[in-house]
């Protein structure tokens, strides 16, 4: 990884609070991680039903934080590393 660290906003809609957070890319890999597998392991066996649903729930109070904090912070990266065409 280009850098493993980053500032992300803690709640960005919570425009009186300007409380920032510092973000880790090894630890938001690993908590998406932590939150996925449960589900694929029901997955692998047949619940599917139950798959989405835990996907769905970690994701709206969890991982989904995460990995919408490292994306962003990635997208910053190489917007501003872009090589000249």
């Amino acid at each position: 990884m280009p850098f493993r660290y980053y500032e992300s906003r803690h709640n960005p809609l919570d425009i009186e609070n300007r409380e920032y957070a510092l973000g880790d890319i090894a630890d938001d890999l690993a908590d998406i991680w932590r939150d996925l597998k449960p589900a694929l392991e029901l997955y692998d066996n047949n619940d599917h039903a139950a798959a989405a649903a835990e996907w769905q729930f970690d994701f709206e109070i969890h991982w989904g934080r995460h990995a919408t904090a490292a994306l962003y912070a990635l997208h910053c990266w190489l917007a501003d590393n872009r090589p000249e065409p």
